[in-house]
C-alpha cells in the first residue's frame, strides 16, 4: 500500500518513499490477535461457568433429596452428605484454580531492554598495558 509515492523533505532535500504496507499489516495482525484473545476469553468464561455449575447442581440436588426425606434413612443420608462433601471440594479446587489464573494474569510484564554483555572479569581486573620494546 504505497500512500504518498515519493516525497521530498524540504529541510534536508532528501527524497523518501512513504510505504504503509508494513504498518497496515502489523495493524491487521494486532487486530486479529486481539479478536482471537477475546474469543478465547469468552470460551474460557463459558467453560468455567459450566464447570462451576455442575458441582453446584449436584449439591442442590442432594440437599433437595435430603429435604424430601432422605435424611431419615441413615444409608441415604450418609451417601448424600458424602456427595455434597465431594462436590464442595470440587468447587473449592475450581475456585482456587480460577484465583491462581487471575493472579498470574495480573503480574506485570517485565520490560525488556538490550544490555551489553562483557566478559565476566572485565570490571575486576585492570587492563594490561602493552610493554614498550625498551623495557
Amino acid at each position: 500500500m504505497l500512500v504518498a509515492g515519493t516525497m521530498l523533505d524540504q529541510r534536508h532535500g532528501v527524497e523518501f518513499v512513504l510505504d504503509l504496507t508494513d504498518l497496515h499489516r502489523a495493524e491487521g495482525a494486532a487486530l486479529a490477535e486481539w479478536e482471537r484473545r477475546d474469543q478465547l476469553e469468552r470460551e474460557f468464561v463459558a467453560n468455567a461457568a459450566h464447570e462451576l455449575r455442575t458441582p453446584l447442581t449436584a449439591i442442590i440436588a442432594s440437599v433437595e433429596a435430603l429435604d424430601a426425606g432422605a435424611r431419615e434413612l441413615p444409608d441415604l443420608r450418609d451417601r448424600f452428605f458424602a456427595h455434597i462433601k465431594e462436590q464442595a471440594a470440587r468447587l473449592n479446587r475450581l475456585t482456587e484454580s480460577l484465583l491462581l489464573l487471575a493472579r498470574i494474569e495480573t503480574v506485570p510484564e517485565v520490560p525488556r531492554s538490550e544490555v551489553e554483555l562483557r566478559p565476566s572479569g572485565s570490571r575486576s581486573l585492570p587492563r594490561r598495558r602493552e610493554r614498550s620494546p625498551a623495557s
